[in-house]
């Protein structure tokens, strides 16, 4: 079982709304986001078989893509009851319980690690963040890519639900805040969410630990404008190669 003393109190809420059935089942899909379509078509697509370490995998949403593209795949995930779910679907794929501030991995090991769909930001708080992508940078090989996406906490929010969170954060103090409140009703908990003050502030600070952007991906604009990625967009996805 996963030590849960390592996990901050808010950690532990997040993983106890991810492991909600009803969480589950907003999970249980093989659908890839726009940016990660282009991703996977460029990087992974016809490519030489690599090793992945797929982080915050969920039910396996990636895992499976990556594992048909013909590449060794080892994923993990924080919370126990996707771990379970993902290994039922996919039997195939190697899917453990692991927390990513403590890999329990040899240095150097992976050509690429993905943490998709915002998954560093249910990491609680900041500096064990950067624990994460330290851990991340040491399994990766010379050169190897990380590829990640973060939320933008300047972006208006565009549909019912996020403005609802956007009213609470406002009523709760937070808006202002780095850590931000998630909620979708009774049945799917309450999260705490970090949100990047700009994303390309947050390239800045990876640059001091280790990495280096080689691309972005968005989901509505041209890539690597910045002044229109800081402002409009939501959560880009970074590929970026490590120093």
């Amino acid at each position: 079982m996963l030590n849960k003393v390592s996990l901050s109190k808010e950690e532990q809420m997040n993983c106890l709304s991810y492991s909600r059935p009803e969480q589950i089942a907003v999970y249980n899909t093989q659908k890839l986001k726009p940016q990660e379509e282009l991703i996977f078509a460029q990087y992974f697509k016809n490519k030489p078989r690599l090793k992945i370490l797929d982080v915050g995998c969920g039910e396996g949403r990636t895992s499976i893509h990556l594992h048909n593209l013909g590449h060794e795949v080892i994923a993990i995930d924080l919370v126990p009851e996707m771990i379970v779910a993902a290994k039922n679907k996919y039997p195939q794929i190697d899917f453990r319980v692991m927390n990513a501030c403590v890999l329990d991995f040899n240095d150097q090991i992976f050509d690429v690690v993905l943490f998709s769909f915002n998954g560093l930001d249910c990491i609680y708080p900041e500096d064990k963040r950067w624990q994460a992508v330290a851990e991340i940078r040491r399994v990766l090989k010379k050169n190897g890519l990380y590829i990640m996406s973060s939320h933008n906490s300047i972006v208006w929010p565009n549909d019912k639900y996020k403005f609802f969170w956007w009213f609470i954060n406002i009523f709760t103090g937070k808006i202002f805040t780095p850590f931000r409140l998630e909620y979708k009703g009774l049945k799917h908990g309450i999260k705490f969410i970090y949100f990047v003050r700009r994303p390309s502030r947050q390239i800045k600070d990876l640059s001091k630990r280790g990495f280096e952007l080689v691309e972005v991906f968005t989901k509505k604009i041209g890539r690597q404008n910045w002044f229109f990625i800081d402002l409009f967009e939501e959560w880009p996805y970074f590929i970026l190669k490590k120093k």
